[in-house]
């Protein structure tokens, strides 16, 4: 139909599946799959990855997505949602202390996916999913084992807002911790394009090893 060779067509169709659009089963064929986010996410994060943009430029846009939209957090925040953001500090605060690189950056992740799960705003939290692969992208920092480039301290006071349902003091604490990524000690590393970013690319080995959940097996392809 297409005028192309069976090659072209099985690369196709794998790169379908691995944005998770479709679903081939051994005898039964192949099926377009039921809408998700994971397919969303994906084709953004290809999108940034192939795009010329500098890890400065996501960061910049990302803070200004989540200080003024999860400061939200502040007001629709149930008690589940603190509770839940209060394991996920205290996993992640440990991670760090112990040095485990690798559960300190699940654990961030989960952090933040948790923030925008606390809006919930229904609408809103369907169109800020793929937002979870801009976190993934951003979220390493420049120097992976100094424990206070994690800024572990930052994510407490950000939790401490959401419990006192203090937007201002949220929206501050989000300043605040963005604001750091600005620091010198940051420079070199803002001034990278995401695809070349010696943090990004320690993530996508990894993410080759290790398939985890968020859909981040998906990104590689």
């Amino acid at each position: 139909m297409f005028e192309v060779s069976r090659t072209v067509i099985r690369d196709a169709l794998r790169t379908l599946t691995a944005i998770g659009l479709i679903e081939v089963q051994h005898g039964r064929g192949i099926s377009v799959t039921h809408p998700n986010d994971k397919s969303a996410g994906a084709a953004l994060a290809i999108l940034l990855l192939r795009s010329n943009l500098t890890v400065g430029e996501v960061l910049e846009a990302r803070g200004l997505v989540e200080t003024e939209i999860c400061a939200l957090a502040a007001r629709y925040a149930t008690t589940e949602d603190v509770s839940r953001l209060e394991q996920r500090l205290g996993a992640f605060r440990s991670a760090v202390e112990q040095g485990n690189v690798e559960q300190a950056f699940e654990e961030h992740l989960s952090f933040h996916a948790a923030l925008y799960d606390s809006i919930h705003v229904p609408a809103l939290a369907l169109m800020l999913r793929p937002m979870i692969e801009v976190i993934l992208l951003s979220s390493l920092p420049p120097v992976l084992d100094e424990p206070r480039m994690w800024e572990v301290e930052a994510h407490k006071h950000i939790l401490d807002a959401v419990r006192s349902r203090d937007e201002q003091r949220l929206r501050a604490a989000l300043q605040e911790h963005f604001l750091e990524m600005e620091s010198e000690s940051y420079r070199e590393y803002r001034s990278q394009t995401l695809a070349d970013s010696e943090a990004v690319r320690h993530l996508i080995a990894r993410i080759n090893d290790h398939p985890v959940h968020h859909g981040r097996d998906n990104l590689v392809h």
